[in-house]
């Protein structure tokens, strides 16, 4: 059995206007936010979480929206994924067809969908295409993962990703709003019958029986660190865990979130201590992965009753700050 696990540590970096018809200075202020992480009394957005995985020597993917810049400006597009660059991480591309028919814009015609798997394929494709043209045209390296917004993905859009050159997915989630892609796909790394290598997002459950995301902003740390525990002793090849640019902020997203930030700085501190059954991955390492790729089901992740207790209490607190 393998006593190694890669983590997967991705964060879907996206931008949200307060209302769809807003435009010039809200949607400034809405970058901003959701980029930057703007709060009080410091900023706790992309750069606060580049840094901090930089100074524990970690990796991670950053899966960048790139819809939001046909009403936020192409340039800003560019900033986005010349930091991620800058800090030495890699951009793949995510997509929230929500922005589909309001952004008044010639390449992304309407209506709006909550999923892409709402569209035919061939539209599907298109968008794919026309994402992977924004991200590469604002400086990203060739493009070879994909994850949908709100992880709703079917089997034509894992063949429409396939056709764009992309050649794996992290779309599956079984605990994700839609459902999962398919509920036949293993709970660990696999190759889809579209040739696809499919990088499950980690779940698990609590003791009430709710199925769960590996999410820093909704699981506890001694869940977080129980699931990647449990990972090794199965022999997973991968965990995959969830953030996002404005993880580390309220729910307004105009002040910072303490427990959040102590929650990610202390998963960050246990990946470094742990590196050596724990180390963090990048799609990169999917290709000495794929030729040992065996299809196979594992046993569901549970977590004790007293480490969801932990989390009960820290999201009463952070209601409270």
């Amino acid at each position: 059995m393998n006593d190694v696990t890669h983590v997967f540590i991705t964060v879907d970096v996206e931008v949200w206007p307060p209302y769809w018809g807003a435009d010039g200075a809200i949607l400034q202020d809405a970058f901003r936010r959701y980029i930057y992480g703007v709060g009080r009394p410091a900023q706790y957005g992309l750069p606060y979480q580049l840094a901090m995985l930089a100074d524990h020597g970690l990796r991670a993917v950053f899966f960048v929206e790139p819809l939001f810049a046909s009403v936020v400006g192409r340039g800003a597009l560019a900033e986005v994924v010349g930091m991620i660059l800058e800090a030495g991480q890699e951009v793949q591309l995510h997509l929230h067809p929500e922005w589909l028919g309001r952004a008044n814009h010639p390449d992304l015609p309407g209506p709006h969908r909550l999923a892409i798997k709402d569209l035919a394929q061939d539209d599907q494709q298109r968008l794919i295409t026309l994402g992977k043209h924004w991200l590469q045209e604002a400086g990203a390296p060739e493009i070879t993962a994909f994850r949908a917004g709100s992880f709703g993905a079917d089997h034509r859009t894992l063949a429409a990703a396939r056709a764009n050159g992309i050649t794996a997915d992290f779309s599956q989630s079984a605990a994700g709003p839609h459902g999962p892609l398919d509920p036949s796909i293993p709970d660990d790394l696999s190759v889809t019958a579209e040739g696809v290598t499919e990088v499950p997002l980690t779940t698990y459950r609590d003791f009430t029986g709710r199925l769960r995301p590996l999410q820093v902003g909704s699981s506890g740390l001694a869940e977080i660190k129980t699931i990647l525990e449990s990972c090794v002793r199965q022999g997973r090849a991968v965990a995959t865990v969830l953030s996002h640019s404005a993880e580390l902020l309220n729910s307004t997203r105009r002040r910072g979130d303490t427990v959040a930030q102590r929650r990610f700085l202390g998963f960050c501190r246990y990946l470094d201590r742990h590196r050596d059954r724990l180390p963090t991955a990048t799609t990169d390492s999917l290709r000495s992965f794929n030729a040992s790729i065996e299809p196979r089901h594992v046993s569901a992740l549970r977590v004790p009753h007293m480490a969801a207790g932990v989390r009960y209490f820290e999201q009463l607190l952070r209601r409270s700050l």
